[in-house]
């Protein structure tokens, strides 16, 4: 799991002015996390 938080952080530091600052919603944070696990 801390590899895929790793990358995903990565990828949130390169699109990062795009993103709304904040916490993300829960829900909306476990969806990214299968979409990237699918994605392996």
């Amino acid at each position: 799991m801390d590899l895929i938080e790793g990358r995903l952080s990565a990828l949130s530091r390169r699109t990062g002015p795009a993103l709304p600052k904040g916490p993300m919603p829960a829900g909306a944070k476990m969806k990214g996390m299968q979409r990237t696990i699918r994605r392996r």
